[in-house]
């Protein structure tokens, strides 16, 4: 991420304690209408939670985590629908029906859903800086290729002793799939994802990340490396990955939005370099905030590298008004986000994929709208 490095002063806003509210209440016995579980896995309770309502009923304690009686759990454990399962309600209501579902309704009501149980987080506030804080954006991903010795970016051992180089980023937006770049998976494949880090140099910053092994890579059939066109790919996880605060998937823009929908402010985050020359390396996660470019403007900036030109509904340009900060080596395959209204997740606009250097002209990046048909039959395929 090149950037202006300026000091950081953080102040942090604790979130409400949940144990407040259970003042006087002390572990019982649930009813037969309810079920003793940890309350991140009580929808309801994280619902009520982030509301700052009343919980439902304590019942105990695991190791040190707090467990309420949690009815709508109850209620559907005969058929329990994981995150991954989600489909859409025309296609429930639709037996027989011959059409497939509209494209988006699939990815939207994952998203609905993911923001129902999504785990609260703290508000993290860095004055002049652009470090990420603990679990601030929990979606982003590491990938994982095999070590090689002196390259960039790479030593960070791993769980039982397996090594990595470090090289790209992806976004997690299902328990099992991580969106990234074509590129970050043409020449050589990750064997792991790790989800959940912060700092990977480090074993002391405040979150506890895990590694999970690649079951296969879906690049889109029409990545073209000349003119970076269709830069897209999915990587499938070979285990489900638990959400908690610092694991959590971000939801997928709808189709029909563009550009113009777009002029707000957008964050990129990676773990790529903080300067073009030298490059220099970060092992921090970093986040900048940046402004859509009109896509002639974009157009013409990239006329003379990219054969052809760019594709208006399938790419877009990003840059920082102020000229301080922009995506850089090795934050490829990342998110390009905007927050979700009304919910705790980001919505990954675009995904980073190439540029002029580092903050010399605007970046460029896959819009992810132009793919969601193509996601979905990937990630939630209509049965």
């Amino acid at each position: 991420m090149a950037f202006t490095r300026l000091a950081v002063f953080l102040s942090v806003l604790a979130a409400a304690s949940p144990l407040r509210f259970y003042a006087g209440q002390g572990a019982s016995e649930c009813t037969a209408l309810s079920e003793c579980v940890p309350m991140s896995k009580c929808p309801s309770g994280l619902k009520a939670l982030r509301r700052r309502q009343p919980l439902p009923r304590l019942c105990g304690f695991k190791s040190n985590l707090l467990k309420v009686c949690c009815p709508d759990l109850h209620a559907t454990s005969a058929n329990p629908v994981s995150a991954g399962q989600v489909t859409s309600t025309t296609e429930q209501n639709s037996v027989g029906r011959s059409s497939p579902p509209k494209v988006g309704a699939r990815s939207a009501e994952a998203c609905q859903k993911y923001s129902e149980i999504a785990f609260p987080r703290i508000n993290l506030f860095i004055k002049n800086g652009i470090e990420a804080g603990p679990g601030e954006f929990p979606h982003m991903a590491l990938l994982g290729y095999k070590y090689n010795e002196g390259q960039q970016n790479s030593g960070r051992t791993l769980t039982k002793g397996v090594n990595a180089s470090w090289a790209c980023c992806g976004t997690l937006i299902h328990e099992r799939f991580v969106l990234t770049a074509a590129h970050c998976v043409e020449k050589e494949y990750p064997f792991v994802v790790r989800l959940g880090d912060l700092d990977w140099n480090s074993d002391e910053d405040g979150v506890q990340p895990k590694e999970f092994s690649v079951l296969r890579i879906e690049s889109h059939p029409e990545f073209n490396r000349s003119s970076v066109a269709n830069d897209i790919a999915l990587i499938e996880l070979r285990t489900q990955v638990p959400f908690n605060w610092v694991m959590q998937p971000a939801c997928l823009p709808a189709p029909e939005e563009n550009q113009d929908a777009l002029r707000q402010d957008l964050l990129v985050t990676g773990w790529g370099s903080n300067a073009f020359i030298p490059l220099s390396a970060t092992s921090m996660l970093m986040k900048a905030r940046l402004r859509a470019v009109d896509f002639s403007e974009c157009n013409n900036d990239y006329a003379s590298t990219r054969t052809g030109g760019l594709l208006e509904d399938k790419q877009m340009c990003a840059v920082d008004p102020k000229g301080l900060a922009d995506a850089c080596q090795g934050d490829s395959g990342g998110p390009l986000q905007v927050k979700v209204k009304d919910s705790q997740l980001m919505k990954v606009v675009g995904v980073t994929s190439a540029g002029k250097g580092c903050g010399s002209s605007p970046g460029l990046y896959t819009r992810v709208s132009g793919y969601i048909e193509w996601i979905e039959n990937v990630v939630w395929p209509s049965k």
